[in-house]
């Protein structure tokens, strides 16, 4: 090999040499920045997007904040101070009555607070009784029975409702037994 063969060969390991190093030294670092940035930037953006659909909703909030007041209101007036066990279960006994179904079983449980009790969903000042009754009546009072349920002078919530056939009597109609869970609302 000549010494003009050598040069050229020469020349050529220096080009690779500073090729490697500039990929090394130079253009890695860089695209790992440029990839870290990337996803600073999605990230970024994700968050833009989770902060505009929450500035939406609080702005959709503040425009309806007076109706949400006068509905805060309402309930908390329809909320009781105190709960009274006894004159819950009348009520219920009154609306059997009424609506011609028959309580066979009722059973409350004990309060739960919503600054007291973790993972109710109640705000600290109110609290609940969960209760849970049987009745049995056609599909009509049963009906009737819910409905007065509802219509109650107490915040009520029925949690889970389970119908099933209680047999039919000779000549009338089909008898049905409710198994009804649900909670009583007051201030804690």
């Amino acid at each position: 090999m000549n010494q003009i063969g050598r040069f050229r060969l020469g020349i050529l390991a220096l080009v690779l040499l500073f090729g490697l190093a500039w990929y090394f030294l130079a253009y890695r670092p860089l695209q790992a920045k440029i990839a870290a940035a990337n996803a600073a930037t999605t990230a970024a953006q994700a968050q833009i997007a989770a902060d505009r659909v929450q500035l939406v909703a609080l702005v959709n909030d503040r425009r309806h904040a007076p109706s949400l007041q006068r509905s805060l209101q309402a309930l908390s007036t329809a909320l009781p101070n105190q709960f009274d066990l006894a004159a819950f279960i009348g009520s219920l006994d009154a609306y059997a009555t009424h609506d011609g179904v028959t309580l066979t079983q009722i059973a409350p449980s004990s309060p739960a607070a919503g600054s007291s009790a973790q993972g109710t969903g109640l705000p600290p000042q109110v609290a609940a009784i969960s209760f849970s009754l049987q009745a049995s009546g056609t599909y009509h009072q049963v009906v009737s029975f819910l409905h007065s349920l509802d219509g109650a002078g107490e915040v009520v919530t029925v949690d889970s409702l389970q119908i099933s056939s209680n047999g039919a009597s000779a000549g009338s109609s089909p008898k049905l037994l409710a198994n009804i869970a649900g909670r009583v609302y007051y201030h804690a």
